[in-house]
């Protein structure tokens, strides 16, 4: 039984309110049991383990930097020219969408302290948009739990067989928290009232989502629905199992030593690599009106993959038997399986993106030992 913990100095990282996030830290425990059983021909280790991670940098999020971007691009589409104010007296930009004269739309900027923070600049000569500031991190907790098995058996004093197993699960929780409740904060005061009533969320995909479809400056706004998006599946996945992750490892390794006769020497073994399927995306679910989200509880699975592993070596003594030489050839991946390997899945299922699988490796490898 072990009990462990642990921290990383990471750079500074900062919150969407500008607060400092602490280092990332952990602790682990242990749990180990080992049995022998006559003279060591049969061995069997398992363990048992549970690991929490806080303030891990959650994977997936895009910088809260993207408002600016957006809110730039309104301004070079608005007063730059493409389409002049209906009112000359007004300095921000507006939208008559229909063109009938009639302002349809008053933009609002985003409130003036988070244009501070990401150090928004916006030249009206030339329409460059630069942000820098305080870059938030989106962060997470993770609490990963496995089991570990390990079993040798050995038949003879020459040969040796081993057998290992791994189950593990992760789930991720509070899942870039901060960055989901900044969206969701009133910001803008759309009615006149003197009130903030309208959060980030509403603000970019439904009262300027005009906006987003009719600028030619298309290229820069319309990554706003992705990016809202994108906060919706961290949370839709926060505190579930991550099926993205394979849950079950095994492998199997055997070696043979020749004692005697012509073989004297030589040794021969192999191993075989088997990993479980994982996740390579999910399906869509209506969760109101014309909106939707991931479906966790339907992924989309990969293959699962299998390896095999070769090799031939041959020892002797050297130099008056004051040195031992060894010389071995491994062969790994011998299946040699060239098929790509899908990681990343459309909402329909039909695959997008693949990684291209371990080759065929060939290495000779000399041993010198004193």
């Amino acid at each position: 039984y072990t009990e462990s913990q642990n921290f990383q100095p990471a750079r500074s990282r900062y919150n969407p309110d500008g607060s400092v996030i602490g280092s990332p830290s952990g602790e682990t425990t242990d749990y180990g049991l080992s049995l022998s059983l006559f003279e060591n021909k049969f061995v069997l280790r398992a363990t048992k383990y549970e690991t929490l991670q806080s303030k891990v940098t959650a994977p997936g999020v895009g910088s809260l930097n993207a408002f600016a971007n957006w809110h730039g691009g309104i301004l070079n589409y608005t007063l730059l020219g493409d389409n002049p104010n209906l009112d000359p007296s007004d300095p921000g930009p507006e939208f008559d969408f229909n063109g009938d004269g009639i302002i349809d739309l008053d933009y609002q900027d985003p409130p003036q302290d988070y244009l501070d923070r990401v150090g928004f600049s916006w030249s009206p000569e030339t329409g460059t948009v630069l942000t820098g500031g305080i870059p938030a991190t989106a962060i997470q907790d993770l609490e990963t739990k496995g089991v570990e098995f390990e079993l040798i058996y050995n038949p003879t004093t020459n040969w040796n067989i081993m057998f290992n197993a791994y189950q593990q699960e992760a789930i991720s929780n509070n899942a870039a928290s901060t960055f989901r409740e900044f969206v969701n904060t009133p910001a803008y005061d759309m009615d006149g009232d003197g009130i903030l009533e309208t959060d980030w969320e509403t603000a970019f995909t439904e009262t300027y989502a005009d906006i987003v479809l009719s600028t030619s400056q298309n290229s820069v706004l319309v990554g706003s629905l992705p990016y809202f998006n994108s906060l919706r599946r961290v949370e839709a996945l926060d505190g579930q199992l991550n099926p993205e992750l394979r849950e079950w490892r095994f492998n199997v390794i055997t070696n043979y030593r020749f004692g005697e006769g012509r073989f004297k020497g030589f040794n021969v073994g192999g191993a075989v690599r088997w990993e479980d399927e994982a996740s390579i995306g999910y399906p869509l679910v209506e969760i109101a009106d014309g909106e939707y989200n991931i479906d966790v509880t339907r992924p989309f699975y990969g293959d699962y993959e299998l390896n095999v592993d070769s090799w031939v070596g041959y020892q002797r003594e050297i130099m008056n038997g004051r040195a031992n030489w060894k010389i071995q050839l491994n062969v790994r991946n011998l299946l040699n399986d060239q098929d790509l390997i899908p990681i990343r899945a459309n909402p329909d299922g039909s695959e997008i993106a693949w990684r291209i699988p371990q080759p065929l490796e060939w290495s000779l490898r000399n041993t010198f030992s004193f």
